[in-house]
This record gives structure tokens, C-alpha cells and sequence, in this order.
């Protein structure tokens, strides 16, 4: 089945029959593997601390809004199965041309292409769903509330469990932030992507990502304290969560570390 160049490919049984690119051997890998249950264990190491930060306000939250728990487990359903409008709207970002395909595998689904994208475009066709999936909806519900229109709380926790299904996209995102420079071309060979391009340093980037979530999280926090709106308690995940994924040489100790203190810090407040 072809819709907009996409090819439903079914299920994946073997990782090696995904499509190559002969490109390959010449660039550099952006991942450091070639088995996919590898790179999941990357992802799912890095993503599981900031996965249980983000249930935990969900849930907290749909205790603060008074979201009735049927609801709750309806919008949670939903928000799973959305997974192929999650991977459909991959491979609608990517170029028009491009011959892209979906599968799905063992731990998932997977959307890819062969062909050589910009990294603008490849950051682009990353968070697009999650744009479209999980910051539209908060949007709406923000909006509908400040306008004093009424509008279900499902709504909200709806954007904030896609956002939070997002995070390997981020993940790939991070990536090619940390590694790639600004003006380089991807492209996907097997289950890795490759970079044309020298690899870049990205220590400025970092400091100033660090320095901007610092300035959030102060005047954040202020706010709290001024209007003790619990609202504000959520927002703090915004610059936490930039700081995490920058910091990529934190261990897995603290990484959990940290995600115990803050679910504490809220349970005292």
C-alpha cells in the first residue's frame, strides 16, 4: 500500500531486511551499533528515568484537573494506539520524493527512508509528531481554559502522554545536536543513520541550553512562590528536562537520583 510515497511494509522479522544505502561505507555513524536492541537499550536507558518523571505528574495532574480514572485509562488507551498516526507523520516529513517506509518490529514501529535529507529536515521529521500529537493538544487546552471554554482535562493529559511517547525522538534529535555540524546532510542505512559531514563540538550549545534552563527554572520557581499556582510545579519539568538530555554523562544512578529528589520535592510542597 502506497499512500504520499509511504510503503506499509508489515512486520519487520529480521532487522537485516531494512532498506541500505550504499552511501554507507563512506560516512560516519551516528550510532555507535548495529543491533537494534542495543540501540533500544541506549534509548531506553537514557529515556526510563525521565519516562517515570513525566507518569508521575501525569498522574498527579489528573488528580489536580479531576479527571474521572475511566477517562484517564481511555485517553492512555488512546494515546497508545496512536503509535502508526505517530510514525505516519515520520514519514510524511520527510521529502516528498523520497521513498519511505513503515514497519512494524518487536519493539515498536519504525519509519524510515534511504534517502539523503538535510539536518534541518531530519530534526524536523523527529519532533513533528510530537508537535502535532502532543504540544498542539496542551496548546488547545490551555487556550480553551484561559478563554473560559469548557473543554475536558483528557484533552490535556492526551498532548502530555504523547509528548512523553516522544522520547526517543528527542533521543535522535540529541544526537544529531551533540555530534552533527549545522549545515551536514543524514541519511538511514539499515537500522543506523549516517552523517555527511565532520563531527562537530558541541560544548557552546550546551552552555548555553544550560544557561537558558537555569534563567527558566528561576523565574519558574519564583512564580510558584508568588501565586502558588501548582501549575508551575509541571513547568519546572520543561528546563529540567533540557538540562537532562544535554547532559549526556550522567550516570544512571543519578539520573534516577534526580528523578526521586524532584517526585519528593513535589510530595513536600
Amino acid at each position: 500500500m502506497k499512500f504520499f510515497n509511504i510503503e506499509f511494509k508489515g512486520y519487520l522479522k529480521d532487522i537485516d531486511a531494512l532498506p541500505k544505502n550504499d552511501l554507507a561505507k563512506k560516512y560516519n555513524r551516528l550510532e555507535n551499533s548495529n543491533d537494534i536492541n542495543e540501540i533500544m537499550k541506549q534509548i531506553y536507558i537514557y529515556a526510563i528515568p525521565l519516562g517515570i518523571l513525566f507518569m508521575y505528574f501525569v498522574i498527579t495532574f489528573t488528580y489536580y484537573v479531576e479527571l474521572d480514572i475511566i477517562c484517564f485509562f481511555l485517553v492512555l488507551f488512546l494515546s497508545l494506539i496512536m503509535m502508526p498516526i505517530h510514525e505516519l507523520l515520520h514519514a510524511i516529513a520527510m521529502p516528498c520524493k523520497s521513498k519511505k517506509y513503515i514497519y512494524f518490529f518487536s519493539q515498536g514501529m519504525l519509519a524510515t527512508t534511504t534517502d539523503i535529507i538535510t539536518r534541518r529536515r531530519y530534526i524536523f521529521m523527529s519532533i513533528l509528531p510530537n508537535m502535532v500529537l502532543g504540544i498542539i493538544p496542551v496548546i488547545l487546552y490551555i487556550a480553551a481554559v484561559n478563554a473560559n471554554c469548557k473543554i475536558s482535562p483528557g484533552i490535556l493529559c492526551f498532548g502530555v502522554l504523547e509528548i512523553c511517547c516522544g522520547i526517543g525522538d528527542y533521543w535522535n534529535v540529541l544526537k544529531v545536536l551533540n555530534v552533527t555540524p549545522g549545515k551536514c546532510q543524514l541519511f538511514n542505512s539499515g537500522v543506523n543513520t549516517f552523517y555527511i559531514g565532520k563531527k562537530s563540538d558541541c560544548e557552546q550549545l550546551k552552555i548555553i541550553i544550560a544557561f537558558i534552563s537555569l534563567i527558566i527554572t528561576v523565574a519558574i520557581g519564583t512564580s510558584y512562590l508568588l501565586t502558588e499556582n501548582v501549575i508551575f510545579l509541571y513547568l519546572l519539568l520543561v528546563p529540567f528536562a533540557a538540562f537532562y538530555m544535554i547532559e549526556n554523562q550522567l550516570s544512571i544512578i543519578m539520573r534516577y537520583s534526580i528523578v526521586i529528589f524532584i517526585i519528593a520535592i513535589s510530595i513536600i510542597l
